[in-house]
């Protein structure tokens, strides 16, 4: 097997097309039978991994109808504010104008259309998450 240094190992992938099998052979070896494909939603249910960020996120969506503009702005407004804040941390959000930076991404993502069915996509995944 070959190992990717690369790799998140916060995150591992569980998928057998990032491992060497060597020679060209078939995963499940002679003689075994092929499992039924497993992606990746069921298999985080089944792990019942939860991360911090993510159920930040889906509290913060819940419940909010977003089929209404304004709701859907400010929602969207508060989700980029979480994600910033837990990518760089407070500090650098109060040293900047938070007000400019979430502008030009929530500009950014509305003026692309597929970046604004993606993040919409987000929006409506975190609102059906359970709680965990």
């Amino acid at each position: 097997m070959e190992i990717n240094p690369k790799q998140n190992l916060e995150h591992p992938s569980f998928d057998t097309e990032s491992v060497d099998f060597g020679n060209g052979c078939d995963p499940t070896g002679p003689g075994m039978a092929a499992s039924p494909a497993v992606d990746a939603e069921s298999l985080r249910a089944t792990l019942s991994v939860t991360d911090p960020l993510e159920a930040a996120l889906s509290e913060l969506v819940r419940g909010k109808d977003l089929s209404d503009p304004l709701v859907y702005k400010e929602t969207g407004r508060q989700v980029l504010h979480e994600i910033l804040t837990n990518l760089f941390g407070d500090t650098l959000i109060q040293s900047l104008d938070a007000d400019d930076l979430l502008n030009t991404f929530q500009g950014f993502i509305q003026d692309d259309p597929i970046l604004k069915d993606v993040f919409q996509n987000f929006l409506n995944d975190l609102a059906r998450t359970d709680p965990a």
